[in-house]
């Protein structure tokens, strides 16, 4: 023991290292700014304009991974309270990001895509945001008991409002006729990439579209689409809403003269400025049976990942008309179904789920994920959190295996490392294989995929290139 600790090498400790941490004197300003879209101010799901298009230009550099922010205001045009589901991020379908004129990211199904990376964030951290949100959305802790629980409306437990099984009653985000301003931090790979973007090379265009159907974000009129009458608090929502005065609000930073010509000799000389992002692609795809297999067809140089979650339409035969918690907050960006939804609340084993993933030859994992508790672990560990005791995600077992399931599929040969992901460009088939013995009308009929991989978006003086 002696022999090696004698031969450690000795470093001065911070305590009493007195040498000054080194500054950035090269940025000379800083400059909280805002950018509007060009046309309309007002944008509804029933007419006029849905696409929302702000395009972010100048001279300077945009610090977009620490400031950019969505902001717009949500008017109540209805004559009772308006009563929103979620976040801000609920009311937009698709997002697509562009640089100059070449598309960097689309990601449809945006909402559910930006959902299911919230809910793998820990709870404060959503508490946080809820402060520049909308202050409620349908899974806070308080009101846990109704969404976890399977029994009928008329035998669950009154939770704070004092109507027992009335989840509407204190959803109140905007009273008639008045506006509420909200903003969230977009999910894109780009805007997230930890780089200053120098946006007189590399212009970004930030496009959002509406939801198709202005009920999809709140809770709707008695939502008598299956047959049910609705409760009472329901019936007092408005379901008419239009987004007013969008913006984007974002810090710019100013380099001094020295610095920005030599980025710009740089570029003139024909090199380039890469910058690596990872990003997302949605995919819908409709399942059947006990069995189902799903083919994945997209061309990726470095695929990091693939999550997987699940869903079920609502029909009059899935849900008793006292069932109304279910049918008042279930939409289909915010229920990660499972199997076990429908089962009598408590965990049993004739409703897990089996999952493997195959490409090629290769198998995610070796041998197939066969119970909640292993897909959580993998869950964990896609997300580098498997060994963390500070990092969280807000998910609880029951939440797990009712409307909050995930599954994930690491496909990294070094966790966490860039550009280790496999190559799916070379015409390997991808599968998904799912297996229960559930009923086949407790089954899944809808999956969504979304693939993560990594992408470089390469900054010339002729154009922008995008690899992925």
């Amino acid at each position: 023991m002696e022999v090696y600790s004698s031969s450690v090498e000795d470093q001065l400790v911070d305590g009493l290292s007195f040498k000054l941490h080194p500054g950035s004197s090269y940025v000379t300003d800083r400059q909280s700014v805002s950018f509007f879209p060009s046309g309309s101010n007002v944008y509804t799901t029933t007419s006029g304009t849905k696409i929302l298009r702000i395009l972010i230009n100048g001279d300077d550099w945009l610090d977009a991974s620490n400031t950019l922010r969505v902001f717009f205001d949500v008017r109540n045009t209805g004559t009772a309270p308006l009563r929103v589901l979620g976040g801000p991020h609920s009311f937009w379908r698709r997002l697509r990001v562009l640089a100059g004129n070449q598309l960097i990211e689309d990601i449809d199904y945006y909402a559910r895509t930006h959902q299911m990376f919230d809910i793998l964030r820990a709870q404060h951290v959503r508490e946080n945001e809820d402060c520049e949100g909308f202050e409620h959305r349908f899974d806070q802790p308080k009101y846990a008991s109704i969404l976890n629980s399977n029994a009928n409306a008329a035998t669950q437990i009154a939770y704070p409002g004092g109507v027992v099984g009335n989840f509407a009653n204190d959803f109140v985000c905007v009273n008639a006729g008045e506006a509420k301003t909200v903003s969230f931090k977009p999910l894109s790979g780009l805007l997230n990439c930890g780089k200053l973007i120098p946006i007189r090379y590399c212009p970004i265009t930030i496009e959002l579209e509406l939801v198709s159907s202005a009920n999809d974000p709140i809770i709707t009129q008695g939502d008598n689409t299956l047959g049910l009458t609705g409760d009472a608090a329901a019936t007092q929502s408005s379901n008419t809403w239009q987004i007013e005065n969008p913006c984007i609000k974002v810090d710019i930073c100013v380099l001094d003269n020295a610095l920005n010509n030599e980025y710009a000799a740089l570029l003139l000389s024909g090199k380039a400025l890469p910058i690596n992002y990872s990003s997302y692609v949605t995919q819908l795809q409709s399942i059947s049976g006990q069995t189902p297999s799903i083919n994945i067809t997209r061309a990726l140089s470095r695929l990091k990942s693939v999550f997987v979650t699940l869903d079920q339409a609502l029909t009059d035969a899935k849900i008793a008309d006292t069932d109304l918690h279910i049918r008042v907050w279930k939409r289909w960006w915010n229920d990660f179904f499972h199997p076990m939804s429908y089962s009598t609340g408590t965990y049993a084993s004739v409703f897990e789920l089996e999952a493997q993933l195959q490409v090629g030859s290769k198998l995610f994992p070796t041998y197939p994920i066969r119970t909640c508790q292993e897909a959580f672990y993998q869950l964990r560990k896609c997300m580098g959190i498997e060994s963390s005791n500070f990092h969280s995600m807000d998910i609880t077992p029951l939440e797990y295996r009712n409307h909050k399931f995930v599954l994930a599929f690491d496909t990294e040969k070094m966790l966490g490392s860039a550009f280790t992901g496999i190559n799916i460009k070379t015409g390997s088939l991808m599968t998904l294989k799912m297996k229960s013995t559930a009923p086949a009308a407790d089954m899944p009929d809808t999956c969504y995929l979304v693939l993560h991989f990594d992408s470089i978006l390469s900054i010339r003086d002729s154009g922008i290139e995008v690899f992925e």
